[in-house]
């Protein structure tokens, strides 16, 4: 692993169309390595949800907040980047600076086609 001390990383979750499990399943395969990082020197992640609320209770989607748990939702695609507001308001983000990087539960997270993706980086 590389070193992440002193690095404000983002969580980005999102789970696809026919997929077991729900993203909520998603952030807390996650915590342990968050923890893990924190420990070794990486700067506290908020737990505030940005995007669509983890827990069902709210609709729509919120880029307000000091949250870095970037949640797209449940049975959404990753092939159409575009189409997905809560990763688009991310690489914003990302772009100005805000965040280091990104953690997610595997790399197909951020896309499904890499081709389509590298068009936002």
């Amino acid at each position: 692993m590389r070193d992440f001390k002193g690095k404000k990383m983002a969580v980005y979750l999102r789970r696809s169309k026919g997929e077991s499990g729900t993203t909520s399943d998603q952030l807390e395969a996650l915590e342990s390595v968050i923890t893990r990082l924190e420990k070794a020197g990486m700067k506290k992640v908020n737990r505030g949800i940005v995007g669509k609320d983890i827990t069902k209770q709210r609709q729509g989607v919120l880029f307000e907040g000091p949250g870095m748990i970037f949640n797209e939702g449940d049975g959404v695609s990753g092939f159409n980047v575009a189409e997905r507001p809560v990763f688009m308001e991310l690489l914003k983000r990302l772009r100005e600076g805000q965040y280091d990087g990104v953690i997610a539960v595997s790399m197909d997270r951020y896309a499904r086609n890499y081709g389509a993706l590298s068009r936002y980086a």
